[in-house]
């Protein structure tokens, strides 16, 4: 049986050439923006939009309102609900009320709910007026007025704006942002082809000089830097303009749609909620448990913790794995020395194969071991593009410690590594003459860790946990513990009871093995949110001066993009929750297998284009931005500043920053003027560590704390 629907709703702002357009469930397109149905108007009945539709009687159907121009998405509704509708009878009538607006729930507040800038079809070009160099960004531009050097530009004196042309000749004005006195600018286009644009300055409202930019010099890459003469009068030079590009470019994810929208998820009238620092803390804050492990955020939830923070980055074979650092050390076989590796220069399986072990104690002695090598502070090394390929491995050996055979590694680097193999020869030779004695060491430490094992076993278990990277039985010491995984290193056989000595330990008490993003997902349980930071290399850090090869940022989000919707997509969470990881036992009633349960993420990073781009690729989850609070630089005052951090986020209307605490301990005030600008504000750094300084967060409305005390500042203050 079939009922005629009329929808109607009330929607002013649209523009020449937009309409009004619904989506959602069957019959409404299913959610695909290109199969919603338009609604009609006409100046006698404008604002209002209508449309009939035939739906099948009693069925639940769910929708949204959307902005579209043509088949361009324009704006769509963000709200926290999807509007619902059971038709009855054979004709019925739904009034919706204001477009962005839920009619039938009564809201907190009274603000609109209206999202944009989800690309589907379209490229987004980003423009920097800055040019880069050793240490940060610089100012891009400078003229020559009457023989003397004008750097830079003051919006009283001089504009700048940019233009593009259509296909008709129409011509399209970029979008322009004053963010700290740095100017951005942007346009989204069809197609990379057509991109081309002409700078135009100009003083007291007249043109003085302008710069065409010509499709060709876009296409080499999708970001890069360009520098160009600005021509005045009579084709004169009068000055020099460097800026700094990046093109951003769609994605096509399964249900990466408006179905779910989570964006507005963290508000701050939020219950304020402690995230766990890598998951039970991190390396720094001697943490009992090795950071960014599955078994940190197994730990991290049995304390209370809603949420986990940790780092992602990519690996040669673009698998996106969890690490903090860029470099992890590596021991080379027959050398008693290591030598740091990128991640992005190992495959996964080499990453995942090595343990955090071997990390701990590379770090351990990192300040002190003047012989561990950088293979990249070798600056010969990095010549040739072929020679940036670094490993060329067939294998890893891995007996014992994590071990890497120095002849798997690329040819290219012989004349690099002769040196090396002398000097393993020497040590091999050095350490056959004490062979026993670290083979009689090998056995009394595996004598002891036999011991540490019957212990374990006699304890008492009763709670599902961790096997082979899953979930273990829980120890009479309340902390999950990895069982038959060959990853497990023990450094410690005192049991684990008192916080306060845990992390006066040099070395954590647990390790366990390198993972990747996809299993954080199948084996953590689904009641704990991730906040998941994106890693990129910025002026200042261990690599980002040095000249290598990284994965561009677009191939960055889209790997980490598509893990995160695989995962999250119905079918996966239907097969999470059917093999018992919902916290029902696998009981799944009739309306979770309809509406699997959604686990809470939210994206971070320093990098702003890691931001945009995260933001403009998928429409559901909500994007923070990382800043040091003026605490430290990395070369960019947008997340040097915390105020430079704020207008950036409204400017990319982003969710929220997330802030150094001690910046925000020295200004409590500006709680308070971030939320007046309805954004949400976490705050991280071993400032949330000290009991007095969350208390007085938590005073002040800080929405969320990152920190490594989990179990103490959960039960202390949150």
């Amino acid at each position: 049986m079939k009922t005629t629907v009329k929808f109607q709703i009330i929607a002013s702002n649209t523009l020449f050439g937009q309409s009004i357009c619904i989506t959602g469930t069957d019959p409404l397109g299913n959610w695909d923006i290109n199969k919603a149905i338009e609604l009609k108007t006409n100046p006698t009945k404008f604002p209002l939009w209508e449309i009939e539709c035939e739906c099948e009687t009693n069925k639940e159907i769910q929708y949204k309102y959307i902005i579209r121009n043509g088949k361009k998405l324009i704006k769509w509704e963000s709200l926290k609900e999807n509007r619902k509708l059971i038709p009855t009878g054979e004709n019925m009538e739904k009034n919706d009320g204001e477009f962005g607006k839920q009619k039938e729930t009564i809201q907190t507040d009274s603000e609109t709910k209206i999202d944009s800038g989800w690309l589907i079809q379209d490229s987004l070009i980003w423009i920097r007026l800055q040019k880069k160099n050793g240490y940060g960004f610089t100012n891009g531009f400078f003229l020559y007025e009457n023989g003397e050097k004008i750097n830079g530009f003051s919006d009283s004196e001089i504009q700048v704006q940019i233009t593009s042309k259509s296909d008709t000749d129409e011509i399209i004005p970029w979008a322009a942002y004053n963010i700290s006195g740095v100017h951005f600018f942007s346009l989204e286009q069809e197609s990379t082809k057509k991109i081309s644009c002409q700078f135009e300055f100009l003083k007291n409202k007249k043109t003085i000089g302008k710069v065409d930019i010509l499709p060709e010099q876009f296409e080499k890459n999708k970001e890069g830097e360009i520098t160009e003469p600005i021509i005045g009068d009579e084709n004169r030079i009068i000055g020099l303009v460097s800026f700094c590009y990046t093109i951003v470019t769609p994605v096509d994810l399964s249900e990466n749609n408006i179905a779910d929208l989570f964006r507005e998820t963290w508000s701050p009238k939020k219950q304020q909620t402690y995230i766990g620092h890598r998951g039970y803390g991190s390396r720094s804050s001697r943490s009992p448990i090795q950071e960014n492990t599955l078994l940190a955020f197994q730990t991290a939830a049995k304390k209370g913790a809603k949420y986990v923070e940790f780092d992602v980055q990519l690996t040669r074979d673009k698998k996106v794995v969890l690490s903090h650092d860029f470099f992890v050390p590596v021991k080379i076989k027959g050398l008693d020395e290591q030598m740091k590796f990128l991640v992005c220069h190992l495959t996964k399986s080499q990453f995942t194969s090595l343990r955090c072990a071997e990390s701990l104690k590379y770090h351990a002695q990192d300040k002190k071991n003047k012989s561990i090598r950088d293979v990249f502070s070798h600056k010969e090394i990095i010549q040739s593009e072929d020679e940036k390929q670094l490993l060329e491995w067939d294998r890893l050996n891995l007996n014992g410690d994590s071990q890497i055979d120095l002849s798997t590694i690329s040819k290219s680097y012989d004349r690099n590594l002769n040196e090396i193999q002398n000097q393993i020869q020497i040590q091999i030779q050095n350490q056959n003459q004490n062979q026993n004695q670290y083979q009689n060491q090998n056995q009394y430490q595996n004598q002891n860790q036999n011991q540490y094992q019957n212990q374990n076993q006699n304890q008492n278990q009763n709670q599902n946990g961790m096997k082979n990277g899953k979930l273990s039985k829980k120890n009479s010491n309340g902390f999950s513990r990895i069982s038959s995984s060959p990853s497990l290193v023990s450094l410690e056989k005192e049991s684990i009871q008192d916080e306060n000595a845990k992390l006066m330990n040099n070395i954590p008490s647990l390790c366990d093995k390198f993972v990747t993003l996809s299993e954080v997902f199948e084996q953590v349980p689904i009641e704990l949110g991730f906040n998941i930071e994106v890693k990129y290399p910025f002026f200042g850090d261990d690599i980002g001066n040095l000249n290598i090869n990284f994965h561009d940022r677009n191939t960055i989000v889209d790997s980490i993009l598509k893990v995160v919707f695989e995962k999250t997509s119905s079918n996966s969470l239907r097969k999470y929750q059917n093999n018992g990881n919902n916290g029902n036992n696998g009981n799944n009633d009739n309306n979770s297998q309809k509406f699997p349960r959604q686990r809470g993420i939210l994206f971070s990073s320093f990098d702003p284009l890691i931001c945009l781009m995260l933001s403009l690729k998928q429409p559901r989850y909500p994007v923070f931005f990382l800043t040091h609070s003026g605490t430290k630089t990395n070369g960019d005052i947008l997340a040097d500043k915390i105020q430079s951090a704020i207008e950036f986020v409204k400017a990319l209307r982003l969710r929220g920053i997330v802030a150094e605490a001690s910046g925000i301990l020295n200004d409590l005030d500006i709680v308070e003027r971030i939320h007046q600008a309805n954004l949400v504000l976490f705050t991280y750094g071993v400032q949330n560590n000290d009991p007095e300084n969350v208390t007085k967060q938590v005073k002040a409305g800080v929405d969320g704390i990152i920190g490594d005390r989990v179990s103490l500042q959960i039960h202390t203050h949150i």
